[in-house]
């Protein structure tokens, strides 16, 4: 196992967590497509190495087993990102690894997943509401990012919005690619449909008023809690709405104040830093960086 994980240290390594609903599974079939070519080793199945302690368990030399003696490795599995002794297992494994992280609208991913799960006119009629809220905020595991600044530093974690990929998929891979140092290669996107996540926005427009405004209430201040972290640029989620603008780099400030010790945090005084914390109460968008070039605003389709 010593042996194993000196070896995974020394791999390229990129891990691909991300919210239920995101289109992870279109993303792991971009990148098994250029595999070969980039040196990447990516198992087609989901480990679960990091997440289960069956798998965990079983060491360094078990994880290796997945992946061929390959420069780089990779590893998509969503659900890394909900459960935190499963980020924190990363961080000790694979301290070197960049991070992809897929993002979707809330509400619409909620929609997709009770669509899939349950009974469509039920859940348009609104009957689920209550009874799904703990479920519907499982979905929102983009607050983990906060817990993920914290074990791994800004500059190796890049966030993906999926409708922005599923809308404009050779800009998106090609930001993703320059993130991983990989080449710039052409691909097919007709060939890539996503299977598994549903982009329809026609599907939502007949969602009872009552459960929209009940997830709208429920998911308002954890998005806004999201734009602290990404700056308006990359998220501009409406609740309303599902649009959004072009990507802001997560900005830096915010994050080496969620990498600081929270003591130290809590005990800034400064008059610069008691107005940051006005504007963060305030949703302020304070912007460190200029937006991204490049537009590919979605047509707004309300929910």
């Amino acid at each position: 196992d010593a042996m194993a994980a000196r070896w995974l240290s020394t791999r390229r390594a990129v891990i691909v967590p991300g919210a239920m609903k995101s289109g992870t599974c279109s993303l792991r079939r971009q990148l098994q497509w250029s595999a070969e070519q980039d040196g990447l080793s990516l198992p087609s199945q989901e480990p679960h190495f990091f997440d289960e302690d069956t798998e965990w368990a079983l060491g360094p030399a078990h994880y290796a087993s997945w992946f061929e003696d390959a420069e780089m490795i990779g590893d998509v599995t969503p659900s890394y990102l909900y459960i935190p002794q499963a980020l924190e297992r990363l961080a000790e494994l694979l301290p070197q690894a960049k991070l992809v992280v897929s993002l979707r609208n809330p509400i619409c991913r909620a929609v997709s997943h009770q669509n899939h799960d349950h009974d469509k006119d039920a859940f348009r009629r609104g009957l689920y509401a209550e009874q799904q809220l703990g479920t519907a905020k499982h979905l929102f595991g983009e607050i983990e990012l906060e817990r993920l600044l914290r074990l791994f530093p800004a500059e190796r974690i890049h966030v993906v919005i999926a409708e922005r990929f599923r809308q404009c998929p050779s800009q998106e891979l090609r930001r993703i690619r320059d993130f991983l140092g990989l080449d710039h290669v052409e691909f097919p996107t007709e060939a890539f449909e996503e299977e598994h996540v549903r982009y329809d926005y026609a599907e939502t427009l007949p969602l009872g008023s009552p459960l929209r405004g009940e997830l709208r209430r429920f998911y308002a201040k954890d998005v806004q809690r999201l734009r602290g972290l990404l700056g308006d640029g990359l998220l501009d989620w409406d609740l309303d709405f599902a649009t959004h603008r072009p990507p802001l780099l997560l900005r830096p400030r915010m994050a080496r104040a969620l990498q600081a010790p929270t003591r130290q945090r809590s005990r800034s005084s400064s008059p610069r830093a008691k107005h940051h914390q006005h504007s963060a109460k305030k949703g302020l968008c304070m912007r460190f960086f200029a937006p991204g070039s490049g537009c590919c605003c979605l047509r707004s389709s309300k929910l």
